[in-house]
């Protein structure tokens, strides 16, 4: 610890504390994203088994209510890759390995 410690004062003093900053403003960005993701697959997860429980008479509701947390789920994993892509990630096929949204129905 001590070996980390100093190379992390090392870095501080070298660009007055810059490097540190960014890399919590990025590590605090790819969690946010990470988080937004986790909730919105979770509700789509969530939908797509209150639709096939769904009777007949509310499918379409059911089915509307899929859809939209499918394309928030989506929009979530765009939001993903584009923070992933601006700290240098690349590529992203782990977030799809990791985040599975469901198949459109």
């Amino acid at each position: 610890m001590g070996d980390a410690h100093a190379a992390l004062e090392a870095l501080r003093h070298k660009d007055g504390g810059l490097g540190v900053e960014l890399s919590t403003e990025r590590a605090s960005a790819l969690g946010r994203a990470g988080r937004k993701l986790d909730d919105t697959v979770a509700t789509c997860a969530a939908s797509l088994v209150a639709l096939e429980a769904a009777p007949p008479n509310h499918r379409a509701a059911a089915l509307a209510a899929f859809r939209q947390a499918r394309e928030l789920a989506l929009e979530a994993r765009w939001e993903m890759v584009v923070v992933r892509e601006c700290i240098g990630l690349w590529p992203h096929h782990d977030v799809d390995a990791h985040w599975r949204i469901p198949q459109a129905r």
